[in-house]
This record gives structure tokens, sequence and C-alpha cells, in this order.
């Protein structure tokens, strides 16, 4: 169950890559720079001195092997504020990332998906630690959530709210909210918290917290709650979960 957990912050972390930033359109990427990108659309406008450019249409978005997709994306390079709405789809290879829209504030480094938020997740990023591959012979992870809110600057934050739920086959993770922070690399589910598998096994608190690096996990409850464990061991296993 470890290596699902640390799945969690990998998933997460795929809104940070680079490739989603370049995909989206910095204004060089748009009016051709050194990052290639190809557009496909029904509408294009905007000029190379014009604050404002607008892709409309049928929008698909090609980097390398990453793509981004969605019914209308609008720049303006005075703010330098992406949004990209309707039917939005990230993917690069192992990889799905969907949502309602995604906002992006290149002054403030940050970002918001938001509305019907979902990652799928096949296969452990090419540049994972080798014991996350372990993480995906249970197959595909899924994780939805209503907002995901990201930061790229160090260190880097990433927050999934609101009514967050986690899968992958027997296994289940809700939480109202989930927050990686990559250092001191933690991550934080808060309100709400049930971990679970289908034999039964389940741990139910107010708030968990897990360092990555030290592999460890403290769960806390509220003034008017206590923690809750009801766990099946299995002996091929040898652990909780």
């Amino acid at each position: 169950m470890k290596h699902f957990y640390i799945c969690l912050i990998i998933l997460i972390s795929l809104a940070l890559t680079d490739s989603v930033w370049a995909i989206i359109g910095e204004k060089d990427d748009l009016l051709g720079g050194n990052v290639d990108v190809k557009i496909l659309a029904q509408n294009f406008s905007g000029e190379a001195n014009s604050n404002e450019f607008h892709i409309w249409g049928s929008v698909r978005l090609e980097k390398d092997e990453a793509t981004l997709e969605a019914d209308d994306i609008k720049f303006n390079a005075k703010t330098n504020i992406a949004l990209a709405s309707g039917n939005v789809v990230f993917s690069q290879p192992g990889t799905v990332l969907s949502g309602n829209t995604v906002t992006v504030e290149y002054k403030e480094k940050k970002g918001v998906w938001a509305g019907n938020v979902k990652i799928i997740q096949t296969k452990a990023p090419e540049k994972g630690a080798e014991k996350l591959q372990k993480t995906f012979k249970d197959g595909p992870v899924t994780i939805v959530s209503d907002t995901l809110e990201f930061t790229w600057q160090e260190p880097s934050r990433v927050v999934a709210g609101g009514r967050v739920k986690a899968t992958q086959k027997d296994k289940q993770v809700y939480a109202d909210t989930a927050t990686y922070i990559s250092s001191p690399q933690s991550l934080t589910l808060n309100g709400n918290v049930k971990l679970s598998r289908n034999d039964g096994s389940s741990l139910v608190c107010e708030k968990l917290v897990m360092d990555l690096k030290q592999n460890t996990f403290e769960a806390m409850r509220s003034p008017a709650s206590q923690i809750k464990v009801d766990f099946y061991y299995d002996k091929k296993k040898k652990g909780l979960f």
C-alpha cells in the first residue's frame, strides 16, 4: 500500500512537468520561438504586436509525445495568463489528465485545473524510482477531485481539493484535500480521510501526514473524533495494506 501512496505524489506532480507549461503556450511558443509546438485548430486569432491570442474549435497542441486538447485556449501576453477551457485533456505516455478548465499564471508561477479533474496513470514515469514500478503491477491508478492547484517555484506545491478520491484495483483513498510539497517531500491528506481495501482493511482519521523521504506517517484526529483502524493481515504481503 505504501507504494500506492507514493504513486499519489507522482500523479499529482505530473501537473508540474515542463511539458504542461510549454504545451499550453508561453508568448514565445505561440509566436514561433525556440519551443517546437504544433497547433491544430479551426480558428486562431492574434498578431505579433497584440497582447491577446485566441485559439478555438477542436484545439490540439502537440509537443514531442505530449498533447493538450481543448475547445478554447486564450492567452494574454500582458498579464501572462493562459486559459484552456472545454473538455481539456492533457496526455503523455502513461498519463491522461483532464478537467473542465486549466488556468496558468506564468508571472505567479501557479495554475489551477478546475471541474471534474481526473488523472489516470498506467505506468511509472521513466525517471521514477525503481520501487514505483511495483505500484502499477496492480493496474492503473485513478485520482479524481474538484480542483488541482499547483505552483512550480521551489519548493513546488500541489493541492487537490474537493472530494479527492484515488483508486487502484481493490484500494481506495478519500480526503477533502491532498497537499504535496516537494521539499521536504511530504503528502498531507486532510478532512474525512479514509484508506481502505476491499478485504475490509481501513484507516479513518481527520488528518494523515506522510514523510516520503523517511517513509513514515502520522494519523491525527479532530477534537470530536477518534482514529479508527480495521485490518486484515496478509501473510504473503506481511503487512497491513
